[in-house]
C-alpha cells in the first residue's frame, strides 16, 4: 500500500457527536476505520455518562473495552450517534468503553492495532477543547472524555489529532486555541482542506 495512504484508525475522542468529524479526514486516508466513544450526552435514554459494551445490543468485542458495532446495534432500543453514524454510512464502527478508565481504553486500542493492521490512530476532536489546560478552568464544561482518549492515544507511536472546526462549540477562544495548536503541531496532522465530495457527505452525516 502507498506510503502516503497509510489504513487508519480514526477516532471521534469528545463526546460521541465528534464522529461525525471523522469524516472530513477521509480523504487523508482512503482505508480507515473510524472510531467512537460509547458516550452521547443528547440522546432518548436521558443518560449522559458513558455506557459499556455490555450495554449494546448485536456488538462485536474485539479486545478489553473496545467492540465493533454496525447500524442495527442498539442500547434499550435507542443508536447511539456511533451506530446512527455506521447506518448513515454503511460502515461497521469501532468503540470505546471508558468504563475500563485510561489503561483499559490505552490497552484495547493497542490491541486492536496490532490485530487489525492498523498504520496510524488519529484522534478528531471538534472544537478543540482536547487542548484545555488548567487555566481554563470552568470554561470547558466537559474535558474528561477527550483527555482521556488524548492519554490513551498519545502511547501508540505516530499517532495524530485533528482538530475540527476550531473553537467551534466556543470553550476555548479562538486566538488561544490558535496560539496551542501552533505549539502543538508536531502531534497535529497536517493542515488541508477537505474536497468537496467529503464536504457534501459530512453535511449528509450532521
Amino acid at each position: 500500500m502507498p506510503k502516503d495512504r497509510p489504513k487508519a484508525l480514526v477516532i471521534g475522542i469528545g463526546g460521541g457527536g465528534d464522529i461525525a468529524g471523522t469524516v472530513l479526514v477521509e480523504d487523508k486516508f482512503r482505508r480507515r476505520w473510524s472510531g467512537s466513544l460509547l458516550w452521547d450526552s443528547f440522546n432518548k435514554t436521558r443518560r449522559a455518562l458513558p455506557w459499556s459494551l455490555e450495554d449494546v445490543y448485536g456488538i462485536r468485542k474485539v479486545s478489553v473495552g473496545v467492540g465493533i458495532v454496525n447500524g442495527r446495534c442498539h442500547v434499550r432500543g435507542v443508536k447511539l450517534n456511533a451506530m446512527r453514524f455506521a447506518r448513515c454510512m454503511k460502515e461497521r464502527i469501532v468503540v470505546f468503553d471508558l468504563s475500563f478508565g485510561e489503561e483499559g481504553v490505552r490497552k484495547g486500542l493497542l490491541k486492536f492495532v496490532r490485530n487489525y493492521g492498523v498504520d496510524v490512530v488519529v484522534g478528531v476532536d471538534v472544537g478543540g477543547d482536547v487542548l484545555v489546560l488548567p487555566e481554563d478552568g470552568e470554561k470547558v464544561i466537559s474535558p474528561l472524555a477527550d483527555s482521556l482518549m488524548l492519554s490513551a492515544i498519545s502511547s501508540i507511536p505516530g499517532a495524530k489529532i485533528a482538530i475540527v472546526g476550531a473553537s467551534l462549540d466556543g470553550d476555548i477562544p479562538f486566538g488561544v486555541l490558535m496560539t496551542r495548536i501552533l505549539k502543538a503541531r508536531d502531534a497535529l496532522i497536517a493542515e488541508y482542506v477537505p474536497s468537496g465530495r467529503v464536504i457534501r457527505e459530512f453535511c449528509k452525516v450532521v
